[in-house]
């Protein structure tokens, strides 16, 4: 199973998407951080289907964000400020490299980007076709957290106006033609795969809870307490901020009022 996913300081809102449904995010304070993704320095894949808001943005918004430490380095996917453009950024503790796509129209667009140590590439791909590629020189985001619309915290940091479905690591260089479509299935080359198709609650990643919380065995004695904070959570919108009970907030409806 793979980790959770670990919203920001506000939740994305959940819409109809490209398939089935998506997150969308305000640009303001709505990020959402996934601890582990098992990303491959040296060869590989992000991708996602990404819905630009007919609005530019002052600032750079986050599609997909990876940092590594020691030296710190990174690699963005991102929509450009003032404009309807994305680039793939990647830095490698001493240069940044990377490709912006010509602005894009409004609506639902295709990403991808792809990085090989062997080959010294990085290359964007927008609906199936090639932007253009860049040098690249391995860095330091094995097994680093990936952050989706933001930068999660308490502040969310380059938040993204936009709306992001069907996000995909791999740890192959994915083709444009095989990578263009969806709902995508997850293969030996996946090693993270978000449909967020949940609608409602908290993102589920490979069935494991949030913040990477994995579920109890089957005769364990909080399995039934787990299974009670899924379902008040997920379908009856509970959320526990801190202990007590001015820490748990939730909307009365029904008979309840």
């Amino acid at each position: 199973d793979q980790p959770g996913a670990e919203q920001g300081s506000s939740d994305p809102d959940w819409i109809d998407g490209k398939f089935g449904k998506a997150l969308s995010f305000n640009g303001q304070n709505q990020a959402l951080s996934v601890g582990e993704c098992d990303f491959d320095d040296s060869e590989g894949s992000m991708e996602c289907w990404v819905r630009l808001s007919a609005e530019t943005q002052a600032r750079e918004g986050t599609i997909l964000r990876l940092d590594g430490g020691g030296p710190w380095t990174y690699h963005i996917l991102r929509r450009m400020e003032n404009t309807s453009r994305v680039g793939y950024f990647t830095y490698d503790g001493e240069h940044v490299r990377g490709v912006v796509s010509e602005e894009l129209a409004p609506g639902w667009h295709h990403v991808l980007c792809t990085h090989s140590v062997a080959s010294g590439k990085a290359a964007m791909y927008v609906d199936g076709a090639k932007v253009g590629e860049s040098d690249f020189v391995k860095t330091t985001c094995k097994g680093a957290a990936l952050g989706i619309g933001g930068i999660p915290g308490q502040q969310v940091g380059n938040p993204l106006h936009g709306d992001i479905d069907e996000v995909r690591i791999s740890n192959a260089v994915r083709t444009p033609e095989a990578a263009a479509g969806g709902p995508y299935e997850k293969d030996d080359s996946t090693s993270l795969l978000l449909h967020l198709d949940e609608g409602r609650g908290v993102v589920r990643v490979g069935g494991a809870y949030p913040g990477g919380i994995q579920p109890p065995g089957f005769f364990a004695a909080n399995g039934t307490l787990y299974a009670a904070y899924d379902l008040l959570e997920r379908y009856c919108g509970v959320r526990w901020y801190a202990p007590g009970d001015l820490g748990t907030v939730y909307n009365v409806t029904g008979d309840l009022k």
